[in-house]
Parts: C-alpha cells; sequence; structure tokens
C-alpha cells in the first residue's frame, strides 16, 4: 500500500510539472518491449489479437478494451508486452504500406 501511494504522490508531482511518465510506468514500458520482441502476433482485427509469447503461451489482447488475458494491461493501464506486440505488429503494417 504504501508503494501505491509513493507512486501516486511522484505521478502528481509529474503532473504539476507537465512530465509525462513516472519512473515507475517508463520501467514498465521497457519490460513491456523486450517481452514483445519474442511474440507473435495473429490479429483479427487492427484492435484484437492473439499474441503467442515464445514459450508457446498465448493471450488475446483487446486494445479498444485496453485488457489482455494476463491481466497486467488492466492491473495498471500501461500497456503489457502482448499489447506492445500488438500495437508494434500494427506499426510496421503502416510502415510497409506505401
Amino acid at each position: 500500500m504504501a508503494q501505491h501511494s509513493d507512486r501516486l504522490l511522484q505521478a502528481s508531482k509529474l503532473v504539476a510539472e507537465h512530465a509525462e511518465y513516472t519512473d515507475y510506468c517508463c520501467e514498465q514500458l521497457q519490460i513491456s518491449q523486450t517481452w514483445a520482441l519474442a511474440s507473435l502476433v495473429q490479429r483479427s482485427s487492427n484492435s484484437l489479437a492473439v499474441v503467442t509469447q515464445g514459450n508457446q503461451k498465448c493471450y488475446t489482447v483487446d486494445l479498444q478494451a485496453k485488457t489482455c488475458t494476463c491481466g497486467h494491461f488492466q492491473a495498471n493501464s500501461i500497456p503489457c508486452g502482448h499489447a506492445i506486440a500488438l500495437l508494434e505488429s500494427l506499426q510496421n503494417d503502416d510502415l510497409d504500406t506505401p
């Protein structure tokens, strides 16, 4: 509970300073980025996909609802590695399209 309170206090301070992300958020995004590199994305739409990790575990990501079956995305509203993998897949498709 104290850790949650400290993060909230830090976030409030950063909002007042017009900063975009807390240190915790940046750390979580870096972890998610690492997970995303080893994932296979099978999209059913631009907001919904099944993401398979390197260990063959599968998770369903819904960007519109901001959820993932791993639970991390909805727990703290920071995209998990599975969501990052889907976002990167979408970005790569945009780069490939002339």
